[in-house]
């Protein structure tokens, strides 16, 4: 823009110079030089006229040359302008055009970078729902099994009388039932602190942790696992695998397994969570792997303590569980704790 106002005004001042100079020669043409020659004619007045007219004609004709070499300079400088004006003007245009297309490529490369990104997203969405459905698939799976196994429990009372009408023989989850009767006998064994008292099988009080966790598995062995152990050891290790998917699975993130262990604790019974209670604390059977899963995901949280006697028994499982290392299984529990 700048060059274009510098050619518009500097045109009109050569083309005035130009003029001035051509009229400048024209005013002051050159005299001829005459020397004096004696054998030279002497002209007369009328050839002298004819003489003055005649220089006069080459004087226009020279003023009219120097008018036409100043317009030929003037339009070969503007010619020369004009091709750089041209010039510029296609050397900005053509930086503009880059520009532009540098600035569309930039803008293409954002648009498919963010259509990167939102199929990528939207990959991800599709495979996180695809591990979810194949999760969900197999947990539902594993729940259908363990409900089967839990439809198919069997417990018949031995008696020795052949056809024995007081023989109790339940199924299903009315097995439980039995093994609340069961463990309200080893409780009521366990809590009772007359050493005179004929259901009490100890010479003394139980008066610590520690031992009280020794005479429950002691009597747990010997009175309840005799008469369950066959029964309920499929269905123990069962639902032990199923929190322990829910556990390790990589199909689902961590935020998420307490949503679906709630789902699998929903499944049991009051009767179901007592029995899980005293699996848990048992070394070898349901302690340490499994207290680790309760302990992570609270299953006993809806259990219920009605009986007092239970609630020594919860207060020995809590103390267990809340001493469980992560590690090596060591349970925490000091030999001279008070059992309260």
């Amino acid at each position: 823009m700048r060059l274009s106002q510098f050619v518009v005004c500097i045109l009109p001042l050569l083309l005035i110079y130009s003029i001035t100079r051509a009229q400048a020669s024209s005013q002051h043409p050159k005299k001829p030089t005459i020397e004096a020659d004696s054998s030279r004619p002497v002209h007369t007045s009328a050839e002298s006229a004819n003489t003055k007219s005649g220089t006069s004609d080459e004087a226009k004709s020279h003023t009219w040359m120097e008018i036409a070499n100043a317009l030929g300079s003037v339009a070969t400088a503007l010619g020369f302008l004009v091709v750089i004006i041209q010039f510029t003007y296609t050397r900005a245009k053509d930086k503009k055009d880059l520009i532009r297309a540098e600035e569309e490529k930039a803008m293409d490369l954002v648009g498919a970078q963010e259509e990167q990104v939102r199929m990528k997203r939207e990959f991800d969405l599709q495979l996180a729902q695809s591990h979810i459905q194949q999760f969900e698939y197999s947990l539902f799976s594993l729940l259908n099994l363990f409900n089967q196994t839990v439809l198919q429990l069997k417990f018949k009372e031995v008696s020795y009388r052949p056809n024995d009408p007081a023989a109790v023989e339940e199924h299903g989850r009315a097995v439980f039932n039995i093994t609340k009767e069961f463990i309200e006998r080893i409780c009521e064994i366990e809590i009772s602190d007359d050493p005179n008292d004929p259901d009490n099988f100890f010479k003394h009080p139980v008066s610590s942790v520690a031992e009280a966790r020794d005479h429950m598995i002691e009597y747990y062995q010997r009175i309840y696992y005799q008469e369950f152990e066959e029964i309920l050891n499929h269905y123990f290790r069962s639902l032990y695998h199923i929190f322990k998917y829910i556990d390790e699975s990589k199909l689902i993130l961590d935020e998420h397994r307490p949503y679906y262990a709630t789902i699998v604790r929903s499944q049991l019974s009051q009767n179901e969570l007592l029995a899980i209670m005293f699996n848990l604390m048992i070394e070898g059977y349901g302690y340490p792997k499994f207290l680790r899963l309760d302990k992570k995901y609270n299953i006993l949280k809806n259990f219920r303590r009605d009986a007092p006697s239970l609630e020594h028994f919860y207060s020995l499982y809590t103390v267990i569980k809340d001493g469980i290392d992560n590690e090596d299984g060591d349970d925490g529990i000091n030999p001279k704790e008070p059992f309260q």
